[in-house]
């Protein structure tokens, strides 16, 4: 996602939100290994935060 496009989804968030890159892997990737767990421990971490 450019940079761009990244102020643009800032300026719509009406709530809390968070967004992290994982570079170099494929939309299907993010579902295995070190990405998976990267990107699930981001979630975790989300909803302990805003939801507990």
């Amino acid at each position: 996602m450019s940079y761009e496009n990244r102020s643009q989804l800032r300026m719509k968030k009406t709530g809390p939100w968070d967004y992290i890159e994982v570079p170099g892997i494929t939309h299907f990737e993010m579902y295995i290994g070190e990405a998976f767990a990267r990107s699930s421990n981001a979630a975790a971490d989300w909803f302990v935060k805003y939801l507990k």
